[in-house]
């Protein structure tokens, strides 16, 4: 039986290196070992029938790597996108480190809250908010 907040099925992002995959080194693919803590956290996810989807900065060129890594871990995944980009830093609302002890209680808050964008009804507000005027 499935238990909120997981029982309205969801759209998820995982993302490959260092997530999916814990490494010797950081910069240099592989030497990718599974983290099978978030393999089974997936497992569980699909089977409950959300749609997973595994995200990665690897180019496309890197794509039967990725896939081939996936399908002989047995990850269970709706999808694999690539090239999401190579920044420092991932500023976002949605996001969940599982480097950090106890990340799986951060999953159900985010996924309870409500979706974005937030439903348009079609009504407009009652009154304008006021503008200031320029002095």
């Amino acid at each position: 039986m499935t238990t909120e907040p997981y029982a309205s099925k969801k759209t998820i992002s995982v993302d490959f290196d260092h997530t999916i995959t814990v490494t010797e080194n950081e910069y240099e693919y592989g030497d990718e070992m599974p983290n099978h803590e978030v393999i089974e956290w997936m497992r569980d996810r699909y089977y409950e029938g959300h749609t997973l989807l595994v995200w990665t900065a690897r180019p496309w060129s890197e794509a039967h790597i990725v896939a081939a890594r996936l399908t002989e871990w047995d990850v269970r995944f709706h999808g694999l996108m690539m090239g999401k980009g190579g920044s420092d830093v991932y500023l976002d609302d949605k996001a969940v480190n599982v480097t950090v002890d106890g990340w799986q209680g951060d999953v159900p808050g985010i996924l309870a809250r409500q979706p974005w964008p937030p439903t348009n009804t079609g009504e407009l507000a009652a009154e304008a908010p006021e503008v200031p005027a320029d002095d």
